[in-house]
């Protein structure tokens, strides 16, 4: 096991991109409510309720939207061990458990830092994989708060959590913008597509840095585990419990959501030009048949590009 996980250079050169972006795409909204005649305080006033709601709420909203729970501390003790001993070899503070209801094996890792951060797993996960399997994905996870990707995506992914909370809301007590009427109604509905345009353009920045983040990821859990081969054994079984199990519909309106998951949701109706949350997983298990390699002397480290 390594003494020490390092974060990975690259994928943080990548991650300020995405910041940079996700910044051009506020500063282009509020630009937007200045041509349309909103004074400079009221804007200033709103960027910096979003921004301040971003950075202290995302991390329970998405927690929230994803139907988890945070484990009381009596709860799983043989996998709140396990994180515990990881975080000590990646260097990381032990991030909080929780916990998810659901038959489908999965994991994911919410947070605005590594002194908050929370990974969840799913009942199915926990009922499915071997020990040594669970530790894996537990490291993966674990890379991600050390390679500070989980705060990124936590943060950019406000406004689809946002989403999935509203459809949920709004399956249930309708729309309440239906039932507004003149202007009030067409001031509604500006924000509205407004809010829609940002969260499409932050959904697929997410998007794109999911797809970066996952063999960085990968690459850790290796070197925390000092063995590719347990993670590679997850992802296949993982893989497989999502060809046989059928989605819910409460979890199936939450692919938006995917990037967080160790390996995505079904796409039923991927979205147009939107990039994938995720290499294929023949990449990564390649990727990691190639650490293998390495570790055993026989190869070359690959690179994670």
């Amino acid at each position: 096991m390594s003494e020490q996980l390092r974060a990975d250079a690259q994928l943080t050169r990548r991650m300020t991109g995405a910041l940079l972006r996700l910044a051009l795409i506020y500063l282009g909204l509020a630009l937007l409510m200045g041509l349309a005649g909103a004074g400079l305080l009221p804007v200033a006033l709103l960027s910096g309720i979003l921004l301040a709601l971003q950075y202290y709420y995302a991390g329970p909203l998405l927690l929230r939207a994803l139907q988890a729970r945070e484990a009381a501390s009596f709860e799983q003790p043989e996998l709140q061990a396990m994180i515990r001993e990881l975080a000590a070899g990646a260097g990381l503070p032990a991030p909080r458990l929780a916990l998810v209801d659901r038959p489908a094996p999965n994991a994911f890792t919410v947070g605005r830092n590594a002194e908050n951060a929370v990974v969840a797993v799913t009942t199915g996960l926990v009922g499915r994989l071997s020990p040594l399997e669970l530790r894996a994905v537990l490291a993966h996870e674990l890379s991600h708060i050390k390679n500070r990707d989980a705060a990124v995506v936590t943060l950019g992914s406000f406004f689809a959590a946002l989403a999935v909370l509203f459809a949920r809301q709004s399956f249930f007590w309708g729309f309440p913008i239906s039932r507004w009427s003149g202007d009030r109604g067409v001031l509604a509905g500006l924000a509205d597509m407004t809010a829609g345009a940002v969260g499409s353009l932050s959904l697929f920045i997410l998007r794109a840095l999911s797809r970066d983040r996952e063999l960085p990821a990968d690459r850790g859990a290796a070197e925390l585990m000092g063995d590719p081969s347990p993670l590679a054994a997850a992802l296949v079984n993982i893989s497989s419990a999502a060809s046989e199990l059928p989605v819910p519909e409460e979890i199936s309106g939450q692919r938006v959501l995917s990037p967080f998951f160790i390996l995505p949701l079904p796409e039923t109706r991927p979205g147009r030009g939107m990039p994938a949350t995720h290499p294929p997983l023949r990449q990564r298990l390649d990727y990691l048949a190639g650490l293998e390699n390495r570790l055993a002397g026989r190869g070359t480290s690959p690179a994670p590009g």
